[in-house]
């Protein structure tokens, strides 16, 4: 009796051009009409035109500011709003050079880089 051999599946190549373009285009298209009709369906609390001669009272900063607000209240505007943030920016940048032991180098388990995972992590 013959055998008969299983039908091989031709390998497909993965979607990359034109498929995978237009398909991240669709989703964009999606989205974006979402967020337009959503844009145009909510009432923003818009308040009245801005005058210079008349301001809020207090004059709130928008919330991505609010820590740099916070800050002037306790030190001078030069201090909080140019030094503390420079240290903060210059911290983060030096963060992947904290770990100066060459042990374990390209290994990423706890046993071997403890300073520097639990560094990155807290």
């Amino acid at each position: 009796m013959a055998e008969v051999q299983p039908k091989v599946k031709k390998e497909r190549n993965p979607y990359v051009w034109p498929e995978l373009p237009f398909k991240e285009l669709m989703c964009m298209i999606i989205v974006m009409i979402v967020l337009i009709i959503w844009a145009l369906l909510m009432n923003a609390p818009l308040n009245e035109i801005a005058t210079p001669t008349r301001t809020e009272n207090p004059a709130k900063a928008p919330w991505y500011f609010i820590g740099l607000q916070e800050i002037l209240v306790y030190f001078d505007p030069w201090f909080a709003g140019v030094v503390i943030p420079s240290i903060i920016i210059i911290g983060l940048m030096a963060i992947p050079y904290l770990d100066f032991n060459p042990k374990g180098q390209g290994e990423y388990n706890f046993g071997v880089r403890k300073f520097a995972i639990f560094n990155f992590l807290f």
